[in-house]
């Protein structure tokens, strides 16, 4: 395994397998399997925050403590994993088939935390891919059930629609701190609106959902309803909305406790 490679394989199925398309969920966890990925080591030249318990000395992966779980950030590119973290990493390059064997039983997974595609692995599929590509079938069928039975069909909000409710939105995250990116569409079926989806990715710690659903209410009152996605919880609509983004805040964000914001995703259902 060259050790600066990319997992092309892995990057090239990622939009699609968050979008529920079933083949390129497949190709997906094909490629976490066979990898490379970039590991960062537990040990690295400056202190962490958020050290977790580790279950031994000898776990040589980085573990993230956060909301009352550990998660293990990994990328697909070491330029991916410096990205998030801000300066190089002491790091491993492992297959997926490899960090499942090290992997501590509850912990979770996070690939490309911070990228514009990223995906959480819950303790439930780390057990069920430690099978190999025979776990796969159990996964994805997991994850088909999950999207309520078909395909988000997400569209743009033109420009010529919902102006206060756009401008609503851009205003409050722009005064708001912990408000990182607001995105917005529209799902259809067979061509109709349905419903508004707003995804609002937050800081680490914040707490302003409520305060959006507030702004939405007000802002579509008679109108179509309306979904708040928390992107940090939400792994699969989170996935389909990155592509609709309506504000960013544009504040550079290096530190590690800020990197590791993004890793809260869809729970188990086991």
């Amino acid at each position: 395994m060259t050790p600066l490679s990319t997992n092309v394989s892995l990057e090239h199925a990622f939009p699609n397998a968050l979008l529920g398309v079933e083949t390129a969920i497949i190709s997906f966890f094909d490629a976490f399997l066979s990898g490379p990925l970039y590991v960062p080591e537990r040990k690295q030249r400056a202190p962490l925050s958020n050290v977790p318990r580790y279950p031994n000395e000898f776990l040589n992966i980085l573990g993230i403590s956060e909301r009352e779980r550990t998660i293990v950030p990994v990328f697909s590119s070491a330029q991916k994993m410096n990205s998030w973290f801000g300066t190089p990493l002491a790091y491993r390059t492992l297959s997926g088939q490899e960090l499942l064997s090290l992997i501590p039983e509850g912990w979770w997974i996070a690939i490309n935390s911070r990228d514009d595609f990223e995906k959480e692995i819950s303790p439930w599929e780390i057990e069920n891919l430690k099978e190999g590509r025979d776990g796969i079938p159990a996964v994805v069928a997991e994850i088909l059930e999950a999207e309520r039975g078909g395909t988000l069909n997400l569209a743009p909000v033109k420009d010529s629609e919902y102006l206060e409710l756009r401008t609503s939105l851009t205003e409050f995250a722009s005064r708001t701190k912990n408000i990182e990116e607001i995105f917005i569409a529209v799902e259809e079926q067979d061509g109709s609106p349905l419903r508004i989806l707003i995804g609002v990715q937050q800081g680490r710690n914040a707490s302003t959902l409520e305060d959006v659903k507030q702004l939405v209410k007000k802002s579509l009152i008679g109108d179509l309803p309306s979904e708040i996605i928390d992107m940090s919880t939400d792994q699969l609509l989170s996935g389909a909305l990155r592509h609709f983004s309506l504000y960013k805040n544009q504040e550079p964000k290096k530190s590690f406790v800020d990197s590791i914001g993004a890793f809260i995703g869809k729970g188990s259902k086991r």
